[in-house]
């Protein structure tokens, strides 16, 4: 017959070195076990200390706000920072494609289209027009929310932080978000339980993936899966490649502006480097510096016409595919698994 559980104890791995049996287990375990620490007490302590600041979404500061929040004979303090929706580079770089593939099908078809002109047969593009696009994309392609960032550190007694338990009781039953002495040596304790508990299971997903990699001799160009049988269980690591993308990077390339100060380090977009060139004279400067190169010129092919500065759309299309080329990086993903041995 079952019975209710009251609590559960969750033991601190030791170090895992190794690919035996015991270090499988001890990395799954450890995986399965620590989000319980952080869902029932860590975050349900600072859920308690925040609600005492009185700020949250709907009550925003206008600047950081730091509160000490006192716990039975323990002190922590909540740090309170406003909030606004972040820009979404990967809707961005994603849109910005789109957008000039949708301009060079106008071209193809022989559609007229505002901020496009044809030289020499080959259609370009407006600076403004570019810049004017970003922009308005950056106040309407953004991610997360308008609200509130906040933080909980911890203050006092200073020498609470140094210990590190070998085991932690979560109490099903008890309200952690109630600002008392134990709940908050609950999560003093806990957090360093964590910190310990990942520094010796941190380099075990390292070790099978080199392993793995081994096994196979060179990186996976698909999922593949390894099994690493023993008496009672088999573990398997499926290994999956992804491409990653540095989107922000990729937008900036083309569009960053210069900062007061230039030098050889800055970083300056492409299309801001060309407004420069042709607004400001600044082709001389930019070579000296080192951030001008013939290519940038020759691609580009920058137009004068009345006041607007022109590039060659198919050569902004080149660059921009360049940069998500030059910005993408393969990873691998792992998932670790055990199945019970036949």
């Amino acid at each position: 017959m079952p019975y209710i559980l009251e609590k559960e104890i969750i033991e601190l791995p030791g170090k895992l070195t190794g690919l035996g049996e015991d270090d499988f287990l001890g990395y799954l375990g450890w995986e399965r076990k620590k989000p319980e620490i952080s869902k029932r007490i860590l975050n349900q302590f600072k859920k308690g200390a925040c609600l005492f600041t009185g700020y949250d979404d709907e009550n925003r500061p206008d600047t950081k706000v730091e509160n000490d929040v006192p716990a039975g004979n323990l002190l922590f303090r909540v740090t309170t920072v406003p909030v606004e929706k972040k820009i979404s580079y990967s809707d961005l770089n994603h849109e910005f494609g789109r957008y000039l593939n949708f301009l060079l099908e106008r071209h193809v078809r022989g559609k007229r289209q505002e901020g496009i002109v044809t030289i020499k047969g080959e259609p370009y593009v407006s600076l403004d027009e570019l810049f004017t696009k970003m922009k308005q994309d950056e106040k309407t392609m953004r991610t997360g929310k308008t609200g509130v960032s906040q933080s909980l550190s911890f203050l006092e007694p200073a020498e609470l932080a140094d210990k590190i338990p070998k085991r932690m009781a979560i109490l099903y039953k008890r309200d952690y978000s109630i600002l008392n002495d134990y709940n908050g040596r609950m999560y003093v304790m806990g957090k360093r339980f964590i910190e310990e508990g990942n520094r010796n299971t941190g380099d075990f997903k390292q070790l099978i993936l080199d392993d793995s990699l081994q096994t196979l001799g060179e990186e996976p160009r698909k999922v593949t899966k390894l099994s690493y049988p023993f008496e009672k269980f088999t573990f398997v690591n499926s290994i999956e490649p992804r491409t990653t993308t540095k989107h922000a990077n990729v937008v900036r390339s083309l569009f960053a502006e210069p900062k007061e100060r230039i030098t050889k380090k800055s970083r300056i977009g492409d299309l801001a480097k060309i407004r420069m060139i042709y607004r400001e004279g600044a082709e001389d400067f930019l070579r000296e510096k080192g951030l001008l190169d013939d290519d940038l010129l020759f691609v580009y092919k920058p137009e004068i016409r009345g006041d607007a500065i022109l590039v060659r759309l198919y050569g902004l299309r080149e660059k921009l595919d360049h940069y998500r080329r030059m910005h993408s990086g393969i990873t691998i993903e792992q998932n670790i698994y055990m199945e019970i041995t036949d």
